[in-house]
């Protein structure tokens, strides 16, 4: 079984070699400017207490933390959208996994921006079958400090690939979250934080089930 690491590095190669030279300088250089601002460096971290939330799912009923977490710990991943490749091999990984998560007593799910209408499509097409909630307008991210906004060229780049962030996420921001996966225990602890600036670097899967396995 090869690592998601691994999948990311050749979906990076194929993407590579299908975007022109201008627009790859222009992503590497967005990347660049994430970093340079060390949001990831003061997002949420390990040994802090995770926010509270309740947000609605892809048909629009709300979920709590609360309820998530009477069930047992919880693995949380913000994902920009499903209109990037990246979180779709992601999301897609957990879903490999998702009986493993479940027999360790914890549950897993995925957040972004993007509208229930948007999530529920994206969650047929990849048969996904854990909750995925809609954070519009970025507000529990924003509590958690992953939320930046996108340069105005990389807002025109991503209008040119036809990704219509003011309609996919139902508001004019163009703001994203830092992907990020966090392992929460019951008493809403944070037991493993992942959070880089770079979109195409994602935490292994198997840490997460290392991370549930030390918790039992």
């Amino acid at each position: 079984m090869s690592s998601l690491k691994t999948d990311i590095a050749a979906l990076q190669q194929e993407l590579d070699s299908s975007i022109p030279g201008d627009a790859r300088k222009l992503m590497q250089r967005s990347v660049q400017r994430v970093v340079e601002s060390a949001i990831a460096e003061s997002a949420l971290g390990a040994g802090e207490e995770f926010p509270m939330f309740s947000l609605p799912n892809v048909v629009g009923n709300a979920v709590s933390s609360e309820e998530l977490l009477a069930n047992g710990p919880l693995v949380v991943s913000f994902y920009r959208g499903g209109w990037c490749p990246f979180c779709n091999l992601e999301l897609g990984a957990y879903q490999t996994l998702l009986d493993d998560i479940r027999q360790l007593g914890a549950d897993f799910i995925a957040v972004s921006p993007q509208l229930p209408d948007e999530s529920l499509t994206m969650a047929a097409k990849a048969n996904l079958t854990f909750e995925i909630l809609s954070d519009t307008g970025n507000s529990l991210s924003e509590h958690l400090g992953l939320v930046h906004e996108l340069a105005p060229s990389m807002v025109d780049l991503y209008r040119s690939l036809g990704y219509d962030l003011e309609r996919i996420n139902g508001n004019m921001r163009w703001t994203l979250p830092l992907p990020a996966t966090y392992v929460i225990n019951q008493n809403k602890k944070i037991e493993k934080a992942f959070v880089n600036p770079d979109y195409s670097v994602r935490m292994e899967p198997d840490e997460v089930l290392l991370a549930l396995r030390e918790m039992t």
